[in-house]
């Protein structure tokens, strides 16, 4: 089963993909499932992301759900990018709830323009200095508690190359490390991003040896997204990515996301947030209206279901 995790839509201001043919495309490709992940930059409104966007993603992709059930799963997502540097531009879209998955990710600096536009033969501040910067900042997206997934590690190297411009990020290996391995302390999967190819590269990205980086360390949690502004990118590279995960000695899984949202009436999610986390036990926590007295549980294997489901009930005889 392949599912591809990262896709845009006409939701996002760079797409003109209709959702209906987003989904005939991931059929032709035989993907067992899609999410859309529209574009929201925090710091480009209204300019190129909107909350009414976001809102018409939802409302088209609602009805297609039910359409295509028993043959593509329909995932709803958002690629939320800049969020952790712009905390309150980040609060509305994350408090339109019910996303199955939310993609991090580091487009631009903190207000500036988006790496796309930059010139990389004559970047507005030195190379090295953006590139540190760069990582830094997705170093704060892994250490986030909004998201579950940090998207195409590496990003400016697909911009760079389209400049005659190759860059080099061994002298920040040990920044790269320790955001691998904050996603896995923190539980949040590293995406395969297939674009590189497509973009002049020879490389996913991240690259092979971040990958190879990334399993030595016990990383285990990885969606792999092609990244589709059109339909007929929509799966590219998918079976490649996953072959080249197996030789790394990754399991590969379908590359779906399953939440479930839940709340009690005498225990505070919150207090249960932090109780489940002294147990050893993940979920996930949002200080939001509407929604701060809720818990993301993300379904897991029937083990650790069963594990989980123990010590809620436990909690829950505690209290009552």
């Amino acid at each position: 089963m392949i599912f591809d995790s990262h896709t845009h839509s006409r939701f996002s201001t760079d797409s003109k993909a209709e959702p209906r043919d987003m989904m005939e495309a991931a059929l032709k490709k035989g993907l067992a499932g899609l999410c859309v992940t529209d574009h929201y930059d925090c710091d480009e409104i209204p300019a190129f992301c909107t909350l009414e966007n976001l809102r018409g993603a939802k409302a088209a992709l609602e009805p297609l759900r039910q359409e295509y059930a028993g043959r593509l799963e329909v995932l709803r997502g958002v690629e939320l990018a800049q969020g952790v540097l712009c905390p309150n531009e980040a609060r509305e879209p994350l408090a339109l709830t019910g996303y199955d998955y939310i993609l991090g990710s580091v487009h631009a600096g903190r207000w500036r323009e988006d790496y796309y536009w930059m010139d990389y033969r004559d970047p507005p501040h030195p190379l090295p200095v953006l590139i540190r910067e760069y990582f830094e900042n997705c170093l704060a997206v892994a250490r986030w508690d909004q998201v579950d997934a940090l998207a195409h590690l590496g990003y400016l190297k697909r911009y760079a190359i389209r400049d005659g411009v190759t860059l080099d990020y061994t002298p920040y290996d040990d920044l790269i490390d320790e955001i691998l391995c904050t996603l896995i302390a923190t539980g949040k999967a590293l995406e395969v991003n297939t674009s590189g190819f497509r973009y002049g590269l020879p490389e996913w990205i991240p690259g092979i040896e971040i990958w190879r980086r990334y399993r030595a360390m016990g990383g285990e949690l990885v969606t792999i997204g092609s990244d589709a502004h059109r339909p007929e990118d929509i799966g590219a590279g998918h079976k490649e990515a996953q072959r080249m995960l197996r030789e790394l000695g990754f399991t590969v899984l379908p590359s779906k996301s399953n939440f479930i949202f839940i709340t009690h009436p005498e225990l505070p999610a919150r207090k249960l947030f932090a109780d489940l986390r002294e147990a050893g036990i993940l979920v996930r926590y949002f200080a939001l209206p509407r929604i701060d007295n809720f818990l993301r549980v993300t379904i897991g294997s029937e083990e650790e279901m069963a594990e989980f489901c123990a010590t809620m009930k436990r909690f829950v005889e505690n209290v009552l």
